[in-house]
């Protein structure tokens, strides 16, 4: 019965698990997952999130096939141990994961016989791509792990616990994760990394971010940010409160705004570049990213992507075997016009420092 089934897991860890699955032969009907603790039920799921990089990469004809299981809290697991995920209500069993992989100590092993792996093919430096959400980070992050083996790379690393990231750094050639420069600094060697990030136009980036936190707290299907940072949803459940096309409503918003909502709005880009996050961003904190900036081998621009990838390939002497996409395209109804002067002028102070670090940075292609 399980070869009926495509399954990958892409996330692991001690209370989270993501991937994707569908039927060979219905392939448009998504599937029911469970996730079980020997006998207990754990997690259930469906597998019908969208997933436009399986859908552009011809894996899967809608994309409606991610999944996310989310584990509640719980006491350690039993060493040895292994989660099954199957199909619900059914004795059918897709995929097992060792327990024993989520726990720094016993990954160990594994790591080191990657390290070994590693060392035969040279000291290379680390490639480290900082991923600031809505830059095209994901497209980017799909094309950069087909560009290496199997094995030689990892993103979202922002799940794993921070003391794993200098064994991450001596075992993967290609990393990635939401983290800011500051926590690079402090568990990455980076005279032994090569760092990368993408930025995007201020404007362009708070509409996307803006429908984001909307979109993700009108959603049944994603699950995580509900468990584990309900601040989200709320936050998105208030912006679809807000009439966008008003500059009043806009400037009412913002000017009542709470520290934690500016944590998740307030010139998201710069706050990335800095080694530690304010409440509030001040001039001070744009010298302080500008200096940052300094550290990274190459900053390029959502605008031209395209430009930043082939600079990558060639750069790392790598082999191109596709066209790097653009994924995650919008088509959803924009939220406001970004060329309405009376709407950049309410929304600027969200992005007065992000447009002077943009528009001031030397940027690369």
């Amino acid at each position: 019965m399980r070869y009926f089934y495509k399954m990958a897991i892409d996330l692991a860890s001690d209370r989270y698990l993501s991937g994707w699955c569908f039927h060979r032969l219905h392939a448009e009907k998504p599937v029911e997952l469970e996730c079980r603790l020997g006998e207990e039920v754990i997690a259930k799921a469906t597998a019908n999130i969208f997933r436009e990089d399986l859908r552009e990469l011809g894996v899967h004809p809608t994309g409606r096939c991610g999944f996310e299981l989310v584990l509640q809290p719980r006491a350690p697991f039993p060493s040895g141990s292994s989660l099954t995920i199957g199909i619900k209500g059914a004795s059918t069993i897709l995929r097992q994961v060792s327990t024993d992989t989520f726990t720094p100590a016993d990954h160990n092993g594994w790591l080191q016989g990657m390290r070994r792996l590693w060392l035969r093919h040279g000291k290379e430096k680390s490639i480290v791509f900082m991923h600031i959400p809505k830059t095209a980070g994901t497209s980017f992050n799909t094309f950069a792990l087909s560009l290496f083996p199997r094995g030689r790379g990892i993103s979202h690393i922002e799940l794993i616990d921070k003391s794993r990231y200098p064994e991450l750094q001596r075992t993967y050639r290609y990393i990635s994760g939401h983290l800011p420069v500051g926590v690079l600094k402090e568990w990455f060697q980076l005279e032994q990394a090569d760092l990368y990030t993408i930025i995007r136009e201020p404007y362009a980036h708070l509409h996307s971010h803006l429908k984001w936190l909307i979109r993700t707290a009108s959603s049944q299907d994603d699950t995580y940010f509900r468990h584990n940072n309900p601040a989200i949803i709320e936050l998105g459940e208030a912006l679809a409160t807000i009439n966008f096309s008003h500059p009043k409503s806009l400037e009412s918003f913002i000017a009542g705004m709470n520290d934690l909502e500016a944590a998740f709005l307030d010139n998201m880009q710069l706050r990335y570049f800095l080694d530690q996050i304010p409440r509030r961003t001040g001039h001070a904190d744009l010298d302080k990213a500008k200096e940052n900036c300094r550290l990274f081998r190459q900053i390029g621009t959502t605008e031209r992507y395209a430009e930043f990838t082939a600079t990558f390939v060639k750069s790392h002497a790598l082999i191109q075997s596709g066209i790097p996409f653009r994924l995650n395209r919008s088509r959803e109804k924009p939220l406001f016009d970004l060329n309405d002067p009376a709407i950049r002028n309410a929304l600027y102070p969200l992005v007065q420092l992000d447009l002077q670090l943009y528009e001031g940075l030397d940027k690369h292609p």
